[in-house]
């Protein structure tokens, strides 16, 4: 049996604004305000995006197929421990390795207040099930707010949208997307300003 319309819309948007999506795309536009040239910056975006978020990508795509998460967004609350312990180990290591080959600071940020996000939700995910999805897209806008000023805001409703599309799959509820977005953004003013950027 097919889908309503409302269930398939929404699966669209949770598939087409996934973390990966929106990390790639957040990775994209800081490179843009770093102090490189654009076309260095386009490199170094590239670097980012291949050993931050491809790496984990392809290690929870493994994980599906083995049987040890239901989904690459893993419903299942106890599955998340694991995605949350293969996000650190992999943003930690890119951490180490782009420190020492002079990565501009701007992406040493970005992946040191990733670092703290990741903890803060692994933490959570032992009592509650918070959503990854609109936490992504929360960070996202707060890091454009702080990146390009207001014009940030432009992407607002993505975080709007995307809380619908977890809410209309059950996979959240209202305060599990609200507390994943506005959590996500508080974290991401902390962590850049830990590193001077706020």
């Amino acid at each position: 049996m097919q889908k309503p319309m409302r269930l398939r819309l929404a699966d669209s948007i949770s598939n087409i604004f996934s973390p990966f999506l929106i990390t790639a795309v957040t990775v994209l536009l800081l490179a843009f305000r770093s102090e490189l040239e654009p076309a260095r910056a386009l490199v170094w975006a590239f670097i980012v995006v291949a050993i931050s978020v491809l790496p984990i990508l392809v290690a929870l795509a493994l994980l599906v197929r083995a049987g040890r998460l239901d989904s690459l967004f893993a419903s299942i609350r106890k599955q998340r421990t694991e995605v949350y312990v293969i996000g650190i180990a992999f943003t930690a290591a890119d951490y180490v390795i782009l420190r020492y080959t002079n990565a501009p600071a701007i992406f040493m940020a970005a992946l040191g207040t990733a670092l703290l996000g990741l903890a803060v939700f692994m933490c959570i995910n032992f009592w509650w099930k918070i959503s990854v999805h609109t936490a992504f897209a929360g960070a996202m806008v707060t890091v454009l707010i702080i990146f390009y000023g207001w014009w940030g805001l432009i992407v607002a409703p993505l975080v709007f949208f995307i809380g619908w599309a977890r809410i209309a799959l059950k996979e959240h509820t209202l305060a599990q997307v609200a507390v994943g977005a506005v959590l996500a953004s508080a974290i991401g003013l902390v962590g850049f300003n830990l590193f001077g950027y706020v």
